[in-house]
């Protein structure tokens, strides 16, 4: 069975990447370090999305 904070991460990660499939105009990395996800966009900066723990689950970074 899947633990919560793990399909947590799956489906915000899941809606980031269909963020992107709909503006094709902004470059998309992702990278893992230590169970962080780094997205990284090229044209706007975002903070990080926390979840119901307050770990970090997703980094978001957007650059201008």
């Amino acid at each position: 069975m899947v633990g919560t904070n793990c399909l947590n991460r799956m489906l915000e990660l899941i809606a980031t990447i269909a963020f992107k499939l709909r503006n094709p105009s902004t470059k998309l990395e992702i990278s893992r370090r230590k169970s962080i996800w780094n997205i990284d966009f090229e044209k706007w900066k975002l903070k990080q999305l926390l979840d119901k723990d307050k770990k970090k689950v997703l980094n978001i970074k957007w650059f201008k």
